[in-house]
């Protein structure tokens, strides 16, 4: 028996648990009992014309979805159920085929389904599973995906995707927006019990307007352990900029929008990887390399470029490993003019401890256009101390009449820089060691004698 429908009404609706169930569909044949309650199964093959289907997706709380004009397909044998469907719409056009056991008017179904679709509009579409402050203006979706269904809940899902001259933007009234020309990637989703996983591979992005990015894979793993809930996180590309443009479409707060702004980080980021517990826990950790990472000047923070190396972190403790080539160097808060380093290497260790935080290096290699140097640091400060700073720095060949230029001179006295200036004319520095110890808020400590500061140098062709 073949029954063919015209302008049938469907719900397909998402519970709060993640389940997937089918109501509107007829009623007709014998009955069949499920469990403790009674289900009339379909015609062994019924067609469905200009069918107009609700999606209405609780578990995401997203506003409901019509769809019109669909064309179905389904066959049953007993409790086995195949199904197919098309799409050809204004929207785009979409394919969608199902093999399941069981009943879709329950939530006790399972089985494997396909979906195609081709440049589908998401202006509409998808807005309902965004937050109201974002607005999504344009985009065209092909995607492909393959599912495994089990107590009607998706437990295996992977496929490709590409999106097209997408643009998301805020809702305010100059809105801030980020636009692709293009995204692709494959993926892979699974779940179960305990954890879930994504996978992306072969990602592409290419913002409009800007070079692509490195080809490369993402994953994010969510699991649970001793009690606790946590998300780990690992990419192979990410670029830094494009990162920035996204987050301030809306960013946590009007401090953090006011530092990326002002600060216009730009740069590459690889291996990256972030373990982040999702119940408040401190006891989270994050590693990445970087390569042309670059900041602007701005309050306490230099500018620099081209910046190369690794960092790891957690709540109290960081690694900051330094291996970089021309660095330009911006900071009028010590220098007067800006710096070039041809060569910068080191690491840095910051540590936070219950009432103290410090950040110091063994070694820090700097060469520039005039000198090469070595620096070993401590900076410290205890609660209600004054921050502390001891510093050795090493200095060889170097041209004294450019001496002055890596002076900070915005913390010495003005006299001090005059002499200083007319002092280094000429010459050659073989070696010179600079010492300073002592409260960093008095250097250079002529006045308050509670420091150290300390400058020995042997030099040649000097007045």
């Amino acid at each position: 028996l073949r029954l063919t429908v015209d302008g049938l009404q469907l719900q397909v609706q998402r519970e709060t648990g993640g389940q997937v169930r089918v109501t509107g569909l007829p009623r007709l044949g014998d009955t069949d009992v499920v469990g403790e309650q009674r289900h009339l199964p379909l015609p062994s093959r019924l067609r469905l014309r200009n069918t107009r289907l609700y999606w209405h997706d609780l578990y995401a709380k997203a506003k409901p979805v019509t769809v019109d004009d669909l064309l179905l397909d389904l066959h049953r044998d007993g409790s086995h159920l195949r199904l197919r469907a098309e799409l050809h719409s204004n929207l785009g056009n979409a394919e969608f085929a199902a093999d399941v056991e069981g009943y879709l008017m329950t939530t006790e179904w399972s089985g494997s389904s396909y979906l195609r679709v081709d440049n589908i509009q998401l202006a509409n579409l998808l807005q309902a599973y965004i937050p109201s402050h974002y607005r999504v203006e344009e985009g065209l979706l092909d995607l492909e995906l393959w599912q495994q269904w089990q107590d009607a809940i998706p437990v295996d899902l992977r496929g490709s995707l590409a999106l097209q001259h997408a643009s998301l933007a805020n809702t305010a009234e100059q809105p801030r927006r980020v636009k692709l020309d293009r995204l692709e990637s494959d993926y892979h989703f699974a779940r179960d019990a305990q954890e879930w996983l994504l996978q992306l591979d072969r990602v592409r992005v290419t913002p409009a307007d800007r070079a692509s990015w490195p080809p490369g894979r993402v994953a994010v793993r969510g699991y649970s352990r001793d009690n606790s809930r946590w998300v780990e996180a690992a990419a192979d590309n990410l670029v830094v900029g494009d990162l920035v443009d996204l987050l301030l479409i809306r960013a946590p707060s009007a401090r953090l929008h006011e530092a990326l702004v002002q600060l216009a980080p730009q740069g590459m980021l690889s291996n990256l990887r972030l373990q982040w517990p999702l119940d408040g826990q401190a006891d989270w950790a994050f590693s990445t390399d970087f390569k042309q990472l670059a900041v602007a000047p701005w309050q306490h923070v230099p500018g620099v470029g081209n910046l190369a190396g690794a960092l790891t972190a957690t709540p109290t403790q960081a690694s900051l490993h330094l291996d970089a080539e021309a660095v330009p160097v911006s900071y009028r808060q010590l220098f007067r003019d800006s710096l070039q380093l041809d060569q910068l290497q080191g690491t840095l260790h910051w540590t936070r401890g219950p009432e103290y935080w410090e950040v110091r290096t063994q070694r820090l290699a700097a060469d520039t256009p005039d000198f090469h140097s070595n620096t070993r640091f401590s900076i410290r400060q205890a609660d209600g101390q004054p921050v502390h700073l001891d510093l050795i720095s090493d200095l060889f060949d170097g041209d004294v009449a450019r001496v002055s230029k890596y002076l900070p001179t915005a913390i010495m006295g003005k006299k001090l820089v005059h002499w200083l200036d007319r002092s280094l004319s000429r010459g050659r520095v073989e070696h010179a060691t600079a010492l300073i110890s002592g409260p960093l808020a008095t250097f250079p400590y002529h006045k308050t004698r509670n420091g150290t500061f300390e400058v020995v140098a042997l030099t040649r062709d000097t007045p």
